[in-house]
């Protein structure tokens, strides 16, 4: 038998400023800016983009995946579902995965 990995309930999402530490969530955000990718020690990756919605904005980080920004257009809004780090890492999600929002 197959099992999904992982079931997103996007009927639920929450305002970035209430999403729990260390659970995975969904939230409805809008891309402010692309911040570019940052070359690590060993050739590894790390992609950042700042979003945000009306309670508070976060950045998502991608490592290893030097494309996974490619998409995203500034300005567009996404549903963005992930794991939202501790408050002490400036609102981090890692690793976010997303999807264009309905208009």
């Amino acid at each position: 038998a197959h099992y999904p990995r992982r079931y997103v309930d996007y009927a639920h999402p929450v305002p970035v400023l209430s999403a729990p530490a260390g659970e995975e969530v969904v939230v409805k955000a809008t891309v402010y800016a692309k911040l570019g990718t940052t070359r690590l020690p060993g050739g590894r990756t790390l992609v950042k983009v700042q979003a945000g919605d009306d309670s508070a904005s976060l950045t998502l980080t991608w490592f290893n995946i030097p494309y996974a920004a490619d998409k995203l257009l500034v300005d567009e809004t996404y549903w963005f579902a992930g794991r939202w780090a501790a408050p002490s890492t400036r609102g981090r999600w890692s690793p976010p995965w997303c999807a264009p929002a309905p208009r």
